[in-house]
């Protein structure tokens, strides 16, 4: 089913009497279909190319398109369908003339923490306007919620004061909290890599000011490992899904911009 049907055939009648000055005012003033699977590829070609670690599944769930850009999770979804299960770009369910929603949240999983940063736009800006958009506004929510910690609790090893919530556990206990600079301390880790990679994604996937140090230790980490780390992984925790950093350190988020990254961590 295609939509303005009847003004198409109009259109051609006009253009096939001769009248095509006509028909191309008929023509130009047809709304143009917009494919939320077009503007999803842009979105995501835009981000991977200034250097933001990228997470997607290719194709809408639904009725929405989402994934992870850093630490930032976007939607894109065309308002009015009738089937919310529908593909966005079904003419069977959506006016595809219709201008789709981008939607863009911090933290990834705000279930707990609430959400810090909710940016709307429309699907069709500019992809650089949009890179440029969720910048400023992810800096800007990133700066305001530091300014609100308070260093309520030290690290067990060197003494730091940091927010109770940003020291993890390094082993089985929860008595010895750690700061991200004491985690490799000796043999501290030990046995126990597997919690700790669960614990820190939590972090950092719930809280959109967790310390900048603990993507070194994410990369550290996935690069020690090894291959058979992502297994290990995967049948720890079955509530968890592992984040594609574990198994491809290139796609750690770091709080630098790519150009200030340090050479062994560019793209």
């Amino acid at each position: 089913m295609t939509r303005n049907r009847k003004q198409k055939m109009v259109i051609r009648a006009e253009a096939a009497s001769g009248s095509h000055a006509r028909a191309a005012r008929l023509h130009a003033s047809v709304p143009k279909e917009i494919l939320t699977a077009e503007l999803q590829n842009r979105l995501v070609s835009a981000f991977k190319a200034v250097g933001w670690p990228v997470e997607h599944d290719g194709f809408p769930e639904g009725g929405t398109w989402s994934g992870g850009l850093g630490p930032v999770w976007s939607m894109l979804s065309r308002p009015g369908g009738r089937d919310s299960e529908a593909d966005p770009d079904d003419p069977d369910h959506y006016d595809l003339t219709t201008v789709p929603e981008l939607t863009f949240i911090t933290p990834r999983i705000p279930i707990n923490s609430g959400e810090a940063m909710v940016l709307a736009l429309p699907g069709t800006t500019p992809p650089a306007d949009i890179v440029s958009k969720v910048r400023e506004e992810l800096a800007c929510t990133r700066a305001a919620k530091v300014r609100e910690l308070v260093n309520d609790a030290e690290c067990s090893l060197c003494g730091d004061r940091y927010p109770a919530a940003h020291l993890l556990p390094a082993t089985e206990s929860d008595r010895l909290l750690l700061c991200p600079f004491c985690v490799f301390d000796g043999d501290i880790l030990g046995d126990h890599p597997l919690r700790l990679a669960y614990l820190i994604d939590e972090l950092t996937d719930e809280d959109v000011a967790a310390p900048a140090g603990w993507a070194a230790v994410t990369a550290l980490l996935a690069c020690a490992a090894g291959p058979g780390f992502r297994e290990r992984l995967e049948d720890g925790d079955a509530l968890r899904v592992p984040l594609p950093h574990w198994f491809d350190p290139g796609q750690v988020w770091v709080w630098l911009p790519p150009a200030d990254l340090p050479p062994p961590c560019r793209a």
